[in-house]
């Protein structure tokens, strides 16, 4: 009898250590997702100030050109 349940308490021990190692790569997996959108978001936002700071640049060109004119 001592057999049997120490071999039912090792497949529970396994059962359990998958559902823990399941929910820990879907967790990882969700986290990875989130740092990817993150990521996006920075890039976008990386670009657009650098479209702006182009453009105040060309306007402060244009007016330091005009005063010198």
């Amino acid at each position: 009898m001592k057999v049997k349940e120490k071999l039912q308490k090792l497949r529970d021990s396994e059962a359990e250590l998958q559902r823990r190692q399941e929910q820990m790569k879907k967790n990882l997996e969700a986290q990875h997702r989130e740092l990817e959108d993150r990521r996006r978001q920075h890039e976008e936002e990386k670009e657009r100030w650098e479209a702006q700071q182009r453009i105040l640049d060309q306007q402060k060109l244009g007016t330091i050109l005009i005063l010198c004119f």
